[in-house]
């Protein structure tokens, strides 16, 4: 529903600061689902919200992250750089999943989401102090 909508955000305004949305609707999204597990009462139409956020997010972030790092490398070297990032962030997503659950059953659910705010925003400081955005490179007809 929103990717298409990010995707032209993204040509228009660079890959970049939607980046930078993308992970700050995650920290508010995990922001606002630590809140409701940490006061334990459910106000159905917060979560609903926080849900829609987390769904921008993925759209502001999946696609636009590949795009980002296809420009970063050159042609030759792209399929074994999306391959890698694929390997790596799967890696990464289970070592999360696995601490996640671990802190759930130990000490909560307004943690697991605490904590996936948390770094979300450090993740949106390194990105825009760090991080500087590629040069796209757009290929014509005339360029082959």
């Amino acid at each position: 529903l929103f990717s298409f909508p990010a995707g032209i955000l993204a040509d228009k305004f660079g890959s970049k600061r939607m980046l930078l949305l993308g992970y700050a609707c995650f920290a508010l999204a995990y922001g606002g689902m630590a809140w409701v597990a940490f006061i334990n009462e459910t106000n159905l139409i917060f979560v609903i919200f926080c849900f829609v956020i987390y769904g921008v997010y993925s759209a502001c972030t999946d696609g636009i992250s590949k795009a980002w790092l296809s420009n970063l490398c050159a042609n030759e070297d792209k399929g074994v750089a999306l391959g890698l990032y694929a390997g790596l962030t799967s890696m990464a997503t289970l070592i999360a999943s696995v601490t996640a659950g671990f802190l759930w059953s130990f000490k909560g659910p307004a943690i697991v989401f605490l904590l996936g705010a948390t770094m979300a925003i450090i993740v949106f400081f390194y990105i825009n102090l760090v991080c500087k955005s590629p040069q796209t490179k757009f290929v014509t007809n005339e360029n082959n």
